[in-house]
């Protein structure tokens, strides 16, 4: 066979084999959107995490995995993971029990790359009794406050601290809550022991309006600090 033939026959064969191998099909970037809902969520509740991932409507099939990271927390752990349709879209539910940040990353297929959703916050919360600090003050001899607000039918936790100058029989502290517009009354009475120079010591007031003051009494060189504070039901953060 002369040489001239024979190129052109190993040029039709490597053009055939050329023809019968597919190209490889390109890898593209992929970007991902992300949400949690509800925000917030009540505490053992059920979280919807929802999104889209991939490039495009179509070709996007894959897997998401879900993390979440405690509010306290330094890591995320892994919880749960969702199929990823064709369309690049997303869902699942899962229950969450405390605050923290969720993350969603897509582990991407032959021709999507991996990527790795932002942080989504979802605060947590449930009903909890709450110490409220209704009344906190220092200083020295009597005192009246302003009218403050309380909360009725609950026992008001009073702790006190006092210092007088010397020992004396006449060393006392008083501690009075009076309801206002309406009556309400309720006080406190220390004495420090063996007619000491200091005290200190924690009772309650019966609080029975929603309205009302403080009166503090005592020597006027005893310097006090009286805190009173009443559990509350909250919604509050977990």
């Amino acid at each position: 066979m002369r040489r001239g033939m024979r190129s052109v026959i190993v040029a039709a064969v490597l053009a055939m084999a050329a023809v019968a191998s597919p190209a490889q099909a390109a890898v593209y970037t992929s970007t991902i959107t992300f949400n949690a809902s509800p925000e917030p969520v009540a505490a053992g509740g059920l979280v919807t995490l929802a999104g889209t991932a991939g490039r495009g409507v179509t070709g996007n099939g894959g897997t998401v995995r879900f993390y979440f990271r405690r509010w306290n927390a330094t890591k995320y752990t892994y919880i749960t993971s969702a199929p990823v349709a064709g369309t690049g879209k997303f869902t699942k539910q899962t229950r969450q029990s405390t605050s923290g940040s969720w993350q969603a990353i897509y582990g991407g297929n032959s021709i999507r790359k991996t990527v790795t959703s932002a942080a989504d916050y979802v605060e947590a919360k449930a009903w909890r009794n709450v110490p409220v600090v209704r009344f906190n003050r220092s200083g020295a001899g009597g005192y009246t406050s302003p009218v403050l607000t309380w909360s009725t039918d609950r026992l008001a936790s009073v702790n006190v601290l006092m210092r007088c100058p010397a020992e004396s029989s006449s060393n006392f502290l008083a501690v009075t809550w009076t309801a206002k517009p309406d009556y309400g009354f309720d006080s406190a009475w220390f004495e420090p022991a063996n007619d000491g120079p200091t005290l200190s010591g924690a009772t309650h007031l019966d609080i029975s309006e929603k309205t009302g003051y403080i009166r503090v009494s005592t020597q006027p060189d005893c310097a006090w600090t009286v805190k009173i504070s009443q559990s509350v039901r909250s919604y509050v953060k977990v």
